[in-house]
């Protein structure tokens, strides 16, 4: 599938991350990061540790988009269960995330393509799973235009920056968190038709279960320039 990903299949050990997100917060951890060959795939490595203690996440860049990060989770797993650490601030650069979210889909339901101008996502799946979808709305970026379709579920989560339209459609019925950098503001709730041509989003299902607001949101080109990432509002 055109512009699919799965992080899943990049370094299948983990022994090797890619990107660090940490905050000077930890500049304890940075310290202890050792460089590779540029042409390696993995310049960074993980885990790295703050006062003796593992951190149990490491970061790919995406392949496609600028600023959009494929976290990798450790999963602790016993006769009992598991149990894996979802968040932690220190990971993450300024701004802080200050609201959770849970939404449930059933299987067939498509959610997006949404963005915001003033906050940033992070994604993970409890349960189920999700084919999601990003588009780099950002005029600026290297990667303006630019899209990613990848599998999220298990043990890993997506950081999404602000300007980077995204949704996800569920393969299963799926349980999605999102953590976010702002309060909910309904004037910084916009949306790109998920079906765009001019994006051309390779979706599972040409007829998925849609909300009223994601079957009448514009094709891109619709949208006023006044809406879009990086605009003066």
């Amino acid at each position: 599938m055109a512009g699919f990903h799965d992080p899943a299949q990049d370094d299948p050990g983990g022994a090797v991350g890619q990107r660090c997100l940490l905050t000077p917060l930890a500049s304890k951890c940075r310290a202890q990061r050792r460089r590779v060959p540029r042409f390696c795939m993995s310049p960074l490595r993980f885990p790295c540790r703050i006062d003796g203690k593992a951190i149990t996440m490491r970061a790919d860049p995406s392949p496609s988009i600028d600023g959009v990060s494929h976290l990798r989770l450790e999963r602790h797993e016993d006769s009992r269960g598991f149990l894996v650490e979802t968040f932690r601030a220190s990971w993450f650069e300024l701004p802080t995330f200050v609201q959770a979210n849970l939404s449930r889909s059933k299987k067939g339901v498509l959610r997006g393509l949404h963005y915001h101008q003033g906050q940033e996502d992070l994604w993970f799946v409890p349960d189920g799973r999700v084919f999601v979808a990003l588009v780099d709305l950002r005029s600026t970026s290297p990667t303006f235009m630019a899209h990613e379709t990848f599998e999220l579920s298990g043990p890993r989560s997506v950081h999404i920056p602000v300007g980077v339209a995204h949704g996800f459609y569920a393969t299963t019925d799926a349980l999605m968190s999102y953590f976010v950098t702002n309060y909910y503001d309904g004037s910084d709730e916009h949306g790109v038709a998920w079906n765009d041509p001019d994006i051309a989003i390779e979706w599972p299902d040409d007829h998925p279960i849609l909300s009223d607001r994601d079957q009448n949101n514009p094709y891109w080109v619709q949208v006023p320039i006044s809406l879009r990432p990086g605009s003066a509002t």
